[in-house]
């Protein structure tokens, strides 16, 4: 389900020429709003035991969601650096004209990445639900932020065609030591948001004046 909705995505951006953020978040909202009527509201417990190992059991003593993760990092990155649509990936990212000129199938290769980023976004969700042992209708919804916030600070361009998926972990793990390091000082979870936003504002900046004085030096 989280492929196709990813997928219709990518037609609607490829097909109508909109602006991919914005899509992503109006369709989120009218996804979202399904899911409510769905469940009316209610969460949903229940949960059977083989879907909460998922996010609850340990292999040899290693948590079976740092497994998948791994395993999901690892066939990202040797998609992503080893294979011709990982370059063209890049391609698209870097210069859509450009990549049209050298033959790319620009529209293919982009709801092809919408549709594998429905798919990781259910897969993330499902290992939630395994965690919690329990679906939660409204959660996820604030959590927009943390993962911008980790994926530019990993070297990840906003722009496109720029950044790694261990760069991305990177800047995960970076973003979770700093919530850490408030909740030690005893800071009000609150300024989490203020924190992440603030995280994402400055790397943006960052990576838009380097951009500036790299075209400036060349």
């Amino acid at each position: 389900m989280g492929a196709a909705l990813g997928f219709i995505n990518g037609i609607l951006v490829t097909k109508l020429r909109l602006h991919s953020l914005v899509l992503t978040i109006g369709t989120a909202g009218i996804y979202g709003g399904v899911t409510l009527v769905l469940t009316k509201g209610v969460a949903i417990t229940g949960i059977p035991a083989e879907i909460q190992f998922l996010g609850r059991g340990n292999v040899y003593g290693i948590p079976v969601p740092f497994i998948i993760m791994l395993v999901v990092l690892a066939i990202g990155t040797f998609i992503t650096l080893k294979t011709p649509f990982g370059r063209y990936m890049y391609a698209v990212g870097n210069n859509t004209q450009a990549a049209k000129m050298l033959g790319i199938k620009v529209d293919r290769v982009r709801v092809a990445i919408f549709t594998l980023a429905g798919l990781l976004a259910a897969l993330a969700g499902l290992l939630m639900v395994a965690r919690l042992g329990t679906a939660q209708p409204s959660i996820g919804d604030t959590w927009v932020l943390p993962p911008i916030a980790a994926s530019v600070i990993g070297g990840v361009a906003t722009t496109g065609g720029v950044g790694t998926p261990l760069g991305a972990i990177f800047g995960a793990a970076i973003i979770a030591i700093i919530e850490n390091i408030i909740v030690l000082f005893g800071v009000s979870p609150y300024w989490q948001g203020v924190v992440s936003g603030a995280i994402v504002v400055l790397a943006i900046s960052f990576d838009a004046i380097s951009r500036r004085y790299i075209r400036r030096e060349g």
